[in-house]
């Protein structure tokens, strides 16, 4: 009897109880799928930085100050010449006398922009970069950097400062060459700055000294384009304007004259759309 009941026991203790056995009997029907799919962690949260993707193409839109109609594909080719892109250049129209310029390399584009004006038959191209994401229709193209040759500073004037006052009477200002102040003697000083076309061009400043007197500061400009020399603006000649037309002038009694253009009062020269003077600049 004891044999029997010992054995009895130690069934009943290696028996699982109910609740146990309901236990095991849920467990079985667990999936554990979700273990299998990963947890993905996004670069932010891991502290590392994604950089940008290069830039592909910088793009210029411009436009010519004419009313004239262009030949289109020829300016194309022109331009093109011109400018040699060392990289390439795509020219698209957008609308008439509208053009998206694109470059494939940076300093091609900036080559473009820091030697300008550039033109077509004399007519000045009118340009700005455009931004990502900008509509060429909506950017404003009614200036134009150019290169001022300021003469006639008297001494103790030639300084930093006051080519810095001359160039917002000219224009807008924007640098002077580095190498105004290399040389102990010069004819003149360069500024550039940005020019409004719908201003006429200034022809000189009265300047006034410390002890009250006066003088002319006289400018020339460099590479410029088809102006006229009645009115002074940009973009047509006294033949086509209005005022000059109604005027009593004569045309040699004009305020504006070729002699505004640096390198003498010989007409300039366009080759491949780039000013081109007819003699060396001095102090350049």
């Amino acid at each position: 009897m004891a044999y029997v009941h010992a054995n009895s026991t130690i069934e009943a203790a290696c028996s699982p109880p109910n609740d146990m056995q309901e236990i095991i009997t849920h467990t079985a029907e667990i999936t554990l799928d979700d273990e299998e799919q990963g947890v993905w962690f996004e670069d932010e949260e891991l502290g590392i930085q994604t950089l940008p993707a290069a830039k592909e193409t910088w793009t210029i839109v411009g436009r010519f100050l004419t009313d004239r109609i262009l030949k289109t594909e020829v300016m194309k080719r022109v331009m093109a010449s011109a400018w040699k892109p060392l990289m390439g250049i795509e020219i698209t129209d957008v609308q008439p006398n509208l053009f998206l310029f694109t470059f494939f390399d940076e300093p091609d584009m900036k080559r473009v922009m820091d030697e300008g004006p550039w033109a077509f038959e004399n007519a000045t191209l009118l340009c700005q970069v455009l931004n990502d994401g900008e509509d060429p229709l909506q950017v404003s193209l009614n200036t134009v950097d150019l290169w001022v040759q300021v003469s006639d500073i008297p001494q103790g004037y030639r300084t930093v400062k006051v080519l810095e006052r001359i160039g917002d009477y000219v224009g807008v200002f924007l640098r002077y060459d580095e190498r105004n102040f290399e040389r102990q003697w010069t004819s003149f000083y360069r500024v550039r700055v940005t020019h409004d076309v719908s201003n006429p061009l200034k022809r000189r400043m009265k300047m006034i000294l410390r002890d009250g007197s006066w003088t002319w500061i006289n400018f020339k400009y460099e590479r410029l384009h088809m102006f006229c020399f009645f009115c002074g603006r940009m973009g047509h000649t006294d033949k086509f304007c209005i005022q000059a037309r109604r005027s009593l002038l004569r045309p040699e009694q004009y305020p504006f004259g070729a002699s505004m253009r640096a390198g003498g009062t010989n007409s300039a020269k366009v080759l491949g759309g780039k000013m081109v003077s007819t003699r060396p600049r001095e102090g350049a």
